[in-house]
This record gives structure tokens, sequence and C-alpha cells, in this order.
């Protein structure tokens, strides 16, 4: 895992991250966001793997200071639009 962005707000810390993902004898570079504050974290693998979806997706999650519990389903909402 790499971490190409990382943003803090108030305590609230925001990561975008690629990966490598083997899958059928096939590897890919897919986005992920991971979204940590005091007590409470949350991480969402494999979001796409196109890197500017990725970071608008990363973009509207610290604009909107999205919280960990909220993250999936945010995540979700942004990628079916």
């Amino acid at each position: 895992m790499k971490i190409l962005f990382e943003e803090m707000m108030g305590e609230t810390s925001y990561s975008l991250f690629s990966e490598e993902i083997k899958k059928d004898g096939t590897e890919r570079t897919a986005f992920g966001i991971e979204v940590h504050k005091p007590g409470e974290s949350a991480k969402v693998h494999d979001i796409t793997t196109i890197r500017s979806k990725a970071e608008n997706v990363y973009d509207a999650m610290v604009r909107n200071a999205v919280t960990p519990i909220h993250l999936k389903h945010t995540i979700e909402n942004l990628i079916l639009q």
C-alpha cells in the first residue's frame, strides 16, 4: 500500500492510497480511502482503478468532513453518480 495523499481536518485524518491487486493471474492498481479519528477508523479498498476518479472522491470526503462511520455509504453514493 502506498499513501498518495494525506490530510488532517481537526482530529480527523484522510488518506488516499494505491495498492496492487492480484487476481486470476493479472495485476492492477486500485485506489482506496481511509478515514481515522480518535477511537474510530474506516478503510475502503478497491474503490476504482482510475486515479482521477479516486482523487475526486477523496476531495469530496475531505471537503464534506466525512466521518469514518459514513465513509462506505458516502463512497457508494459518489461512485454511482
